[in-house]
């Protein structure tokens, strides 16, 4: 159970992160650019994963 809690802190660290990234691209490069798109795909599989954690924990 403890390394599950490490797992969810950690995904959620990386969507934050992700996150971040994401919209400093999209304010420098513009929502379209390849950059800005990679980064959303990206997060979108993170944000996947964190609720297939979570919803198996309920």
């Amino acid at each position: 159970m403890n390394s599950n809690k490490q797992t969810i802190q950690e995904l959620e660290n990386k969507i934050s992160a992700l996150k971040e990234k994401m919209i400093t691209t999209g304010i420098e490069k513009g929502l379209t650019h390849d950059e800005t798109v990679q980064y959303s795909q990206e997060l979108d599989g993170v944000i996947n994963t964190y609720n297939e954690h979570f919803l198996k924990d309920e």
